[in-house]
């Protein structure tokens, strides 16, 4: 039998009611789609005002879990390919909220943990963090950057990043730089020493995407991509917090 190419369908599952972590992998999806089949943008215009609409009421799905920033991302690129300030500024927003809940007050990155999650008026499990949650952040945080120009989301997007080089609550490196791999994340007792394919493909990914960006904005001092990577593996000082960190958690 002939194999039939496999394509993105994002249109019909953006005609049902839409939950916000499916419409928001739909929405992601724009440029891919709109580039590869000349997408007709008709259907997503008239479903547009809707997700908006869910989107502030909500402001997010009722649980926050892993990769929380995909949906900002998604709004933010969208509404952005679509000239809708209303989808830039409601994913900014969020965005916003995402990450002002996930940043200590001693300034590092604290990603969502999942025993237990984010349930709206509850409060932030501390524990387990993954990698994943970093890199859809990072990914959020730098779309922003690019369309606002407002350095701070790059600063943020250093700080997520940072939490795989050991600036994070036990102050352990989760990304292993001799091999290249990434542990799968950092329980109260601390890393979880397993290599799995998802929480290395997180590191790589973050590392070249916000080399890319760095490098961009450093173009004019003279610093070569080599430059850049050095400056993104060094990790500023950090004070001592791994203790007050475990006694988070209980």
């Amino acid at each position: 039998p002939q194999a039939r190419p496999v394509r993105p369908r994002p249109l019909p599952e953006m005609s049902q009611p839409p939950r916000h972590r499916r419409s928001g992998y739909g929405a992601a999806m724009e440029r891919y789609v709109a580039f590869l089949r000349g997408m007709n943008l008709g259907k997503r215009r008239i479903k547009n005002p809707e997700l908006v609409a869910h989107f502030e009421a909500m402001g997010l799905e009722d649980v926050a879990t892993y990769a929380n920033g995909l949906i900002p991302h998604a709004m933010i690129q969208a509404g952005g390919r679509l000239e809708r300030g209303d989808m830039v500024e409601a994913g900014l927003r969020s965005l916003r909220w995402l990450m002002d809940r996930q940043t200590d007050p001693r300034g590092h990155f604290v990603p969502v943990g999942c025993h237990g999650w984010l349930v709206r008026g509850g409060i932030q499990a501390r524990f387990d963090q993954q990698p994943i949650e970093a890199e859809h952040m990072i990914g959020a945080l730098l779309e922003a950057h690019h369309v606002t120009n407002d350095r701070r989301w790059l600063e943020d997007s250093r700080r997520c990043f940072e939490w795989f080089l050991g600036r994070n609550d036990l102050q352990q490196p989760i990304a292993d730089q001799a091999t290249g791999g990434c542990r799968d994340g950092l329980a109260a007792d601390g890393v979880n020493q397993n290599q799995g394919a998802e929480s290395t493909l997180s590191w790589l990914h973050s590392l070249m995407r916000l080399h890319i960006a760095v490098g961009a904005t450093v173009s004019t001092n003279r610093q070569t991509p080599a430059d850049s990577v050095r400056r993104l593996t060094t990790p500023a000082p950090v004070a001592r917090i791994a203790g007050s960190a475990a006694s988070a958690s209980h």
